[in-house]
């Protein structure tokens, strides 16, 4: 998801409501518990291109997978990542 006009914190509540909701419409709609893993990146902070800022926010969501799934993992807590320049 893209929320245009947050910051960090904005976003991280966002995806936090998503994945709460998640939890209790799965278990009223169907009877057993989705999960949701939500990896959050902003703009300035973790990327200043489109293929940065995904690839912070890709790192951000497999490490909330790997930590146990269900949780919401900003970039700020992942190092910077170098990326390659295309040779393309």
């Amino acid at each position: 998801m893209i929320s245009l006009g947050t910051n960090s914190s904005g976003a991280f509540s966002i995806a936090e409501k998503v994945r709460e909701a998640s939890l209790r419409t799965s278990t009223l709609e169907f009877g057993f518990r989705v999960s949701v893993s939500c990896g959050i990146a902003t703009v300035g902070e973790h990327g200043t291109n489109r293929t940065d800022l995904l690839q912070s926010a890709d790192l951000a969501l497999y490490k909330a997978k790997s930590a146990g799934r269900n949780r919401t993992i900003q970039a700020d807590s992942l190092p910077i990542v170098e990326t390659a320049t295309s040779l393309v």
